[in-house]
């Protein structure tokens, strides 16, 4: 079920410095891999540049900017309101005193399985259906192995591992195009990682820190997890200290809302930056903030961590 190239356990993300980024966008897709020591490089100029006295957000914090991207911004999966906080997220990202900025992209493959055109029983954008998946991340069900093969299997009941429902989409966010890059007005540093997420065929992405088949994975199972935890965003931010996670970006009641969750349960400190985040609706925003604020979240303006209030 995963793409060539990741190992059985990997969850289809991928870390890339910005620079890296810009050149994989030239020249193929070469830039999908770990960059280990430009990411020490980078925390290191981060450093010299800090000034504690002028510090307007805690020490060993980390920013995660959610999907500003062109398609979920003005393309084929719009979030209403979605470029008017382009510029709130240029000054949160411009601040020097982060540890970690991370800018999170989804990154489908065209077959991917949350796409309501690929789906094997001609569901529209915007319907559920009920998924299963194998041990191994494959998906469940007959209808789906002439289209996904080795990530597919016809499953009895004792095989499948995690259920959930998954909601269809319009194609959106596909790797190599338009809809895909981040919005040209999203000032991106160069020291910024673009946290690559969707890219497994036939399994959703949500959340920075896992995928849907990680979110959904129940805790009695801790040799899976384990092994899902070791090369993930929870390690290398574990690696350099972090203590909090603020998160903004699109859109609150998914991706904002998922990703958040999933800071809280790798115990980070979590704090979604309020006026930087749009949902897709106004009711599903709400049951949102209701969500992540009853799990332990706080609630922040952004002038309270730029200084201006």
């Amino acid at each position: 079920m995963m793409q060539r190239g990741f190992p059985a356990f990997s969850l289809g993300f991928a870390l890339v410095t910005a620079a890296s980024v810009q050149a994989s966008y030239a020249g193929g897709e070469e830039g999908i891999a770990c960059a280990a020591g430009t990411e020490e490089a980078a925390l290191i100029q981060r450093h010299s540049v800090v000034n504690e006295k002028d510090m307007t957000v805690p020490p060993k914090s980390a920013l995660l900017v959610i999907d500003m991207q062109n398609d979920f911004i003005n393309g084929t999966l719009p979030v209403a309101g979605g470029e008017s906080i382009i510029p709130t997220i240029n000054k949160l990202s411009g601040l020097k005193e982060w540890e970690y900025v991370g800018f999170t992209t989804d990154y489908h493959p065209a077959n991917h399985i949350s796409f309501a055109s690929n789906s094997p029983f001609n569901l529209s954008p915007f319907e559920s259906i009920d998924m299963a998946y194998t041990s191994l991340e494959e998906v469940c069900g007959e209808e789906y192995l002439s289209i996904y093969e080795e990530s597919a299997a016809n499953c009895s009941a004792h095989e499948v591992h995690v259920q959930f429902s998954q909601e269809l989409w319009p194609d959106h966010c596909i790797q190599g195009t338009w809809g895909q890059h981040i919005h040209d007005d999203v000032i991106v540093p160069s020291s910024a990682f673009i946290i690559r997420k969707g890219l497994t065929t036939v399994v959703d992405s949500y959340g920075a820190f896992t995928n849907n088949y990680g979110m959904y994975l129940s805790s009695n199972k801790p040799s899976v997890l384990k092994r899902i935890e070791e090369n993930s965003l929870r390690s290398t931010l574990k690696k350099l200290g972090i203590q909090h996670v603020y998160v903004a970006g699109l859109a609150l009641d998914y991706c904002v809302k998922y990703t958040t969750l999933q800071a809280l349960r790798r115990d980070f400190e979590t704090s979604v930056i309020i006026d930087a985040t749009k949902p897709v609706s106004e009711k599903t925003g709400a049951e949102a903030v209701h969500a992540v604020t009853a799990a332990g979240a706080a609630l922040v303006q952004s002038c309270k961590i730029l200084g201006t209030c």
